[in-house]
């Protein structure tokens, strides 16, 4: 299981934007590099199709107006902006 990091964040301290085509986005960072999409037991599946490494450039080139304002968020208050 990947331990990630909150800056001391936590729940209250990140925006709430809406679902994007029913669909949340999140961001993490963490030091493990081996990812597992467990089955969810109520769907029978993973929850998640996919998942990508990406440093904030490259991930901003590839969402949307919505995502990208949460990226630009997420780097902000990790302070690697």
């Amino acid at each position: 299981m990947a331990s990630f990091r909150n800056n001391g964040q936590g729940r209250e301290g990140r925006p709430q934007w809406p679902k994007i085509h029913g669909r949340r986005v999140y961001f993490a960072e963490t030091s493990e590099q081996n990812v597992v999409m467990s089955v969810n037991p109520e769907l029978g599946r993973p929850e998640h199709d996919e998942y990508r490494w990406l440093e904030a450039p490259d991930a901003k080139r590839l969402l949307g107006p919505r995502p990208r304002a949460i990226l630009a968020w997420a780097v902000g208050v990790s302070g690697r902006g």
